[in-house]
């Protein structure tokens, strides 16, 4: 079995890639495709996991997977 590969990060495509989001995320907004509500609930901090399964407690997030 080989090790996997293993890829190097730029900052600089970070930096690009987080600007060409940002300027879609724009012409979004003014095309009408998407309103600020949902555009920041996309972008949110927990947009990535289904409130569903989530539970926030006093100290910690839990996020049931599977």
């Amino acid at each position: 079995m080989s090790a996997p590969k293993i890829s190097h990060f730029k900052f600089e495509d970070l930096v690009r890639e987080k600007q060409e989001a940002r300027e879609r995320d724009e012409a979004r907004l003014r095309s009408g495709e998407i309103s600020v509500h949902d555009l920041q609930r996309r972008n949110g901090l927990f947009s990535a996991f289904d409130p569903a399964r989530m539970k926030i407690s006093r100290r910690r997030i839990r996020v049931k997977i599977g």
